[in-house]
């Protein structure tokens, strides 16, 4: 049997009937059904506030990107085993790790998961470009001399009377 996630982006899904809920691979939607089902998270307090940009972050993890033997699949997907006594923060390191994502509890504690994703700073308006005129000074350290660096060698023994070798 999957474990079934309530997918907020599909209105045939209640959020109160669990059978109307399917199973999803999608790192973000997993993510949200484990914190709140498994460990708990309010809803109301956790998601709602937030559901607009989870919704995003949800979109770019099922965006088709291509294969180089061609066809394509989803940009980010988790299949989520986790032990029972698994904290939170392990399964959401599982998570963020297949989508290459953060998270944080914001002020008001909704929480703000993101998937990742390369923002290039030059086709960015939120990019910042320094120049010339915001560099007012600089250092450079070229680190340790060869005369300042020093070999180390690190030996074990292991003695054969304890008869580790078998």
């Amino acid at each position: 049997a999957f474990y079934r996630s309530y997918d907020w982006r599909d209105p045939s899904q209640d959020r109160d009937d669990n059978t109307t809920w399917t199973f999803s691979n999608n790192a973000i939607i997993g993510a949200v059904n484990i914190l709140w089902r498994r460990f708990g998270a309010d809803w109301d307090t956790c998601f709602a506030p937030v559901l607009d940009d989870l919704t995003v972050e949800a979109d770019y993890c099922d965006e088709a990107v291509p294969l180089k033997a061609g066809g394509t699949e989803a940009r980010y997907e988790c299949g989520f085993f986790f032990h029972s006594t698994d904290s939170a923060a392990d399964v959401m390191a599982i998570a963020l790790a297949a989508m290459d994502g953060w998270w944080a509890t914001r002020f008001d504690g909704a929480y703000v998961i993101k998937a990742g994703r390369f923002d290039d700073p030059f086709g960015s308006p939120s990019g910042v470009i320094f120049g010339d005129a915001e560099i007012l000074d600089y250092s450079f350290d070229p680190g340790p001399t060869a005369e300042q660096v020093r070999n180390s060698l690190t030996v074990s023994f292991t003695d054969p009377a304890n008869n580790y070798y078998k």
